[in-house]
């Protein structure tokens, strides 16, 4: 069985600030503590973007610090809370594949992992651009009999909730692109705060909702109704066998106070929530 953990929207912020109310510094301990307890004998560790709260130089040095106690190897990717500039200047440009993006590909056991970065910077929506889109077909023939898995930040499919106009955009192309692959098992994301699994156009998907606030699924309305408890913190578990992906939602951090709406202030000019 091949084992790996998946961690989304640490959102860390400097020294002395919170993100909405949350010491996220403190909640990536409580999950670096976790995974070393409990998970130490898997592969690696996938921090699925949103490292960062605002893109800026000392969270990403503060999140280092952290993760430097956790036992297992991480790799990272972005979502639309970090800066790409800044996240290379601070973890080497070698962070970067052809692409220039912060694409990664894993071989292990039979499967391939597949780690995509959607950050479009200034923008909430994630994209994939044609440079990319190239590389992940190629990856994708070079895994010829191999399962794969995809870990990226935001997801493809529309989930029926008030964050859909932020996900994945051009969906339809990078789902043109995994179809070149007879043996997707799984396409998992962040970006939304909350756990949902499905399938798009045939393939499956689930969503981690991750280390900072979560948002409860409200279907429909308004984004700036919906309500936000303070976790749970969670963290995605994959065991992978020959036949079957499964993904643990596993609970770090079991609190779930809803947080009042003023902390979470939003003006449609800004579709970065």
């Amino acid at each position: 069985m091949f084992k790996f953990v998946v961690m989304s929207d640490l959102h860390i912020v400097a020294p002395g600030t919170l993100s909405h109310a949350i010491d996220t510094t403190d909640r990536l301990r409580c999950a670096v503590s976790h995974i070393n307890e409990n998970h130490s004998d898997a592969a690696f560790c996938v921090l699925a973007g949103d490292l960062t709260d605002n893109g800026d130089a000392p969270s990403y040095h503060r999140m280092a610090d952290v993760l430097a106690d956790l036992s297992i190897p991480a790799h990272m990717t972005l979502g639309n809370h970090d800066s790409r500039t800044v996240f290379l200047k601070h973890f080497g440009a070698d962070q970067a594949c052809a692409t220039g993006y912060i694409d990664r590909k894993i071989d292990m056991g039979d499967y391939r992992v597949i780690i995509l970065d959607t950050l479009q910077e200034g923008q909430g929506a994630g994209a994939l651009d044609d440079l990319q889109l190239d590389w992940l077909r190629q990856q994708l023939a070079g895994a010829a009999g191999r399962p794969v898995i995809i870990v990226m930040h935001h997801g493809p499919a529309a989930l029926g909730v008030p964050m859909d106009f932020i996900r994945l955009q051009h969906s339809d192309a990078f789902v043109d692109v995994l179809k070149t692959h007879s043996d997707i098992r799984q396409i998992i994301s962040g970006h939304v705060h909350t756990s949902v699994a499905g399938s798009f156009c045939g393939l499956p998907f689930t969503t981690i909702s991750g280390n900072h606030y979560n948002i409860l699924p409200k279907l429909g309305g308004d984004f700036s109704d919906v309500p936000r408890r303070e976790g749970p913190g969670q963290i995605g578990l994959v065991l992978a066998t020959d036949d079957t992906v499964v993904v643990h939602h596993e609970t770090f951090f079991d609190r779930h106070a809803i947080q009042p709406a003023e902390l979470h202030s939003w003006q449609p000019a800004d579709d970065t929530p």
